[in-house]
């Protein structure tokens, strides 16, 4: 599904027919719609043009920010402590609403459109893994580092060696804890199960392994 599909619920029907043009232009080409040359990797524009259209947006917000504006209209003041007017944001979350509504309807994540197929999440597990990247180790960047980790683990956890749901119980661990002054490399990482993450909290590695022997020894000790 492109992004012309999954916004022409919310767009006006002018944008509307535009973007359709533009898509169905890209379509019969394989060409960008914006320079009409280069071939784009996915969507309507090719990453030369979307490069392009990032800098100059982010050159107007910086100039209406200068000048005490709504980052988004231009027109009215912000909202003290926020970049948008309260018309803007008013806006932005009708559609946001719009938007996710229509996205999980249709099964597609509710971050970047893409199908979900069977992921349990509300999340494509491309997004899930940027979204533990930035909240692990603050750089979404490095998402993929972490992906080739899950799957070097089998999908499992390191501790107990039981299945891993990815967006559901699938937890980063650091094996050395970073108030014990441990770093964020892909070394000192591992892929835990979240209930027992909350268990080991910042103990050693071995300390905590031995913790797990000892409870295990005890309920196989009262079993008998």
């Amino acid at each position: 599904m492109s992004c012309f599909d999954d916004r022409s619920h919310w767009l006006s029907a002018a944008d509307t027919k535009l973007a359709g043009a533009s898509l169905l232009y890209v379509m019969e080409t394989q060409k960008c719609g914006h320079c009409k040359k280069r071939k784009p990797e996915s969507g309507r524009v090719c990453s030369l043009c979307k490069a392009k259209q990032r800098e100059r947006h982010r050159q107007k917000r910086q100039e209406r920010e200068q000048a005490g504006l709504c980052t988004n209209c231009g027109m009215s003041p912000p909202v003290e402590g926020a970049k948008w007017c309260q018309a803007c944001r008013d806006k932005g979350a009708v559609r946001h609403r719009s938007q996710s509504a229509h996205r999980l309807k249709h099964n597609l994540c509710y971050r970047c459109a893409s199908p979900l197929g069977d992921t349990p999440s509300n999340y494509c597990e491309s997004c899930v893994f940027k979204i533990i990247a930035v909240k692990n180790l603050g750089d979404a960047s490095r998402a993929d580092e972490i992906a080739e980790l899950f799957d070097k683990q089998s999908r499992r956890c390191a501790y107990t060696g039981l299945p891993l749901t990815l967006g559901v119980d699938a937890s980063v661990d650091h094996i050395i804890p970073r108030s014990k002054g441990g770093s964020d490399a892909l070394q000192n990482l591992q892929w835990v199960h979240r209930q027992v993450n909350r268990w080991r909290s910042d103990m050693d590695d071995g300390d905590f392994r031995q913790f797990l022997l000892q409870v295990s020894q005890s309920i196989l000790a009262s079993a008998i």
